[in-house]
């Protein structure tokens, strides 16, 4: 059965932005001196040395698949969680300023406003195989009465794609400067892939976004949910985020797992169940 509450107050949702240019120029300055070897560059030289040896041995189907692989998604999967973690955008680097407005009352700093009523923003980075860093604002406490909020993001300098940067042709359509933004329900799993605009500066963008309530009812069967791990109470990880229950991302869990146990490896574009440790990327390069 399903009711709809007009009038009714709803949280404020929460707001997804991720970069399209993932890399900070900090970034670039490290794969030019002491991490050089983790360079996309570097990556890209042994993916051409694994085809030229495919070629080399007449497996040109295999030659053919391989060289695909020579994406942004490939090379996160190549890297160490943390790694990839330290490679992306920082909090502070990315988020230059945000103003909240509730009622009369507006708050204005980096990312840590608080009003006094005990409503206040928290971010939160979330890893992302394309993106790398993203960052999710929310309002915790009682959001309804929250009116705006306004952010001023960086997106750092344009990106040249010489040197140490000198990789990803698979990705040369989908290279952009710019910010993927995001509005979602609070404490959801943002699918950024799917239901994102592409912002730029000097450009007006508009997103709409339609507010569900969920009612948890004792219905006889309870989809995608068991009374075991991390589907207990409604929750789903990926990697060190947890997130709200959606039918969605449940079943991306649920895939992730089958994965896992027959192929061995960890998929890194589905619900991210464990960080990957002696369960490599599928598309662990190394």
């Amino acid at each position: 059965m399903s009711t709809i509450h007009t009038n009714s107050p709803t949280e404020f949702p929460s707001t997804t932005l991720c970069l399209l240019h993932p890399f900070p120029d900090r970034v670039r300055q490290l794969w030019q001196s002491k991490m050089s070897e983790f360079s996309p560059r570097k990556m890209n030289n042994r993916l051409r040395q694994q085809v030229d040896k495919l070629i080399q041995a007449s497996e040109l189907s295999k030659a053919s698949v391989l060289s695909h692989y020579d994406k942004r998604s490939m090379y996160y999967q190549s890297l160490d969680p943390d790694m990839a973690l330290e490679f992306g955008y920082q909090m502070d680097e990315a988020l230059m300023a945000m103003m909240t407005v509730q009622g009369n009352v507006a708050c204005i700093g980096q990312y840590d406003c608080v009003f006094e009523s005990g409503t206040k923003v928290t971010t939160s980075t979330w890893s992302h195989p394309d993106y790398f860093n993203c960052f999710t604002l929310n309002i915790e406490g009682d959001s309804t009465g929250v009116d705006s909020l306004t952010v001023v993001i960086s997106i750092g300098k344009q990106p040249q794609h010489t040197g140490p940067h000198t990789a990803f042709v698979q990705d040369v359509f989908e290279q952009a400067w710019g910010v993927l933004g995001a509005v979602h329900e609070a404490g959801q799993y943002p699918s950024i892939k799917r239901h994102s605009v592409y912002l730029q500066n000097g450009k007006l963008n508009e997103l709409k976004f339609e507010a569900v309530r969920h009612e948890l009812t004792a219905t006889p069967v309870r989809p995608c949910i068991n009374n075991a791990g991390e589907h207990k109470r409604g929750r789903l990880r990926d990697l060190d985020l947890v997130v709200d229950y959606s039918h969605e991302k449940c079943v991306e869990s649920a895939a992730a797992r089958v994965i896992e146990e027959h192929c061995r490896c960890l998929p890194a574009w589905l619900m991210r169940r464990v960080r990957p440790g002696q369960v490599p990327y599928c598309g662990d390069l190394r």
